[in-house]
């Protein structure tokens, strides 16, 4: 495949090797390669990744740590027509340092080498734990406060911990749920969950009837799928006012959700409005 060589000129000119942006994309990208470590973090959108001889379907939430010279390109879906990711750039002989105080993760060693492992996918917890760490050191970088630089390498080790753990938890449970059916389930919700998922749309694509279907993910997980997809929009409405700055209204919209009806079920949720959760809980606040 053919690639181009991603270069940052600005990475080479930071004394620490960590350089952070935000970057929406329209498009599918070009393939590409570079000489630092890489970590991306989707934020926003759904696509696909193809790195590594793989096409990997992304949503919200996704991590990828890649390796020098790996050859990658992210492309947004047809259905999102766009992508935001958060990207932290990490010169090698940085990288080199962190790895050396991660030792504790000696499985990892054919990835810290770049010889056997070329990159690391994982998946964000619920309360989008990484992705606020990520807000966190983009602000830094961004507004340069005293002692910025201490913080973003802090906040970096953190991530990056964080990340190991989750990739060796994603290697022990594979799966949301040992039922394969549950698991697809939760899969195509999460996929489809942008869009408005209902009960009818997940039994046809499964080949399944509604009742078997629901009776089986009851048993699986203890709650109706009901019953979870209303516990991932609320989690996800929670994310979005804890670790963005998009307004109340275009929160509404990307959750296919009347504006009056969001704040009532979060209300019923959390006992708290959306207006007065993001004051409380902002990262900024």
């Amino acid at each position: 495949m053919n690639a181009k060589k991603w270069e940052c000129e600005a990475l080479k000119g930071i004394s620490d090797g960590i350089f952070l942006v935000h970057d929406g994309r329209l498009r599918a990208a070009e393939p590409v390669y570079h000489d630092f470590v890489m970590l991306a973090y989707i934020a926003h959108g759904e696509g696909v990744h193809h790195i590594g001889g793989k096409d990997i379907e992304i949503r919200n939430g996704d991590i990828f740590v890649i390796n020098p010279d790996v050859i990658h390109s992210f492309s947004p879906s047809v259905r999102s027509g766009y992508i935001e990711i958060y990207y932290c750039f990490i010169a090698v002989e940085k990288a080199e340092e962190i790895y050396s105080a991660l030792r504790d993760f000696f499985e990892l060693d054919g990835f810290f080498n770049n010889t056997h492992i070329g990159y690391i996918h994982v998946e964000d917890n619920a309360n989008r734990e990484i992705q606020s760490l990520f807000v966190r050191m983009i602000d830094e970088f961004m507004n340069c406060p005293t002692g910025s630089r201490c913080v973003i390498n802090s906040y970096l080790v953190i991530t990056l911990t964080k990340i190991f753990r989750r990739y060796f938890n994603s290697m022990n449970n594979p799966v949301f749920n040992r039922n394969k059916i549950v698991d697809k389930t939760i899969r195509y919700i999460n996929y489809n969950f942008n869009f408005g998922v209902r009960v009818c749309d997940i039994a046809e694509a499964l080949h399944l009837s509604e009742e078997y279907l629901c009776r089986l993910f009851k048993k699986h997980t203890g709650m109706t799928i009901k019953q979870f997809i209303i516990n991932l929009k609320i989690e996800r409405i929670k994310d979005l006012l804890k670790n963005t700055d998009r307004n109340i209204e275009s929160i509404a919209v990307s959750l296919n959700c009347d504006q009056t009806y969001l704040n009532r079920l979060f209300k019923k949720h959390t006992g708290m409005t959306l207006l007065n959760y993001r004051k409380k809980y902002h990262y900024k606040a």
